[in-house]
């Protein structure tokens, strides 16, 4: 599911499981985060997760980038995304999850008219096995969506 408002606080503590953020730290960047993410949800930011008995289970973020006409990199006009924090929580690691959580995001790109998904360095191995080409942008405009 696409996470709404009221999934920010389970959201940011799975986060912040990611990120290993333990005492003093982890209370200032959890209101920190809290409040990026209540401004910031479903407009720039999109996050997929999966609840297991209450709990958000997995998670994965897609940040949308807006591009106009650039000889380097973008062929043509138009939104992309880039996923990256992709994150289980230990006790649901080898279900595949995350890859269901990236499979979301990438049907959300496609219904928003996403030109391109771009897959994060650091979760390179889990987006390859969601579709993604090692080294390539999952090119939305000729994708088949089923």
């Amino acid at each position: 599911m696409i996470a709404e408002i009221n999934d920010i606080p389970d959201i940011t503590y799975l986060y912040l499981e990611l990120l290993g953020l333990k005492g003093q730290d982890f209370y200032k960047t959890k209101d920190m985060l809290k409040d990026f993410l209540h401004n910031h949800i479903n407009r720039e930011i999109f996050i997929s997760c999966i609840y297991i008995d209450n709990s958000i289970a997995s998670t994965a973020m897609m940040i949308k980038q807006v591009a106009c006409l650039d000889k380097y990199i973008f062929n043509e006009c138009g939104s992309y995304g880039v996923i990256k924090n992709v994150y289980t929580s230990d006790a649901y690691r080898n279900r595949h999850f995350a890859t269901g959580c990236i499979n979301e995001l990438v049907r959300l790109a496609y219904d928003n008219n996403f030109i391109k998904i771009y897959a994060g360095l650091d979760i390179k191995n889990i987006c390859e096995r969601a579709g993604f080409e090692p080294d390539a942008a999952l090119n939305l405009m000729h994708r088949n969506m089923q």
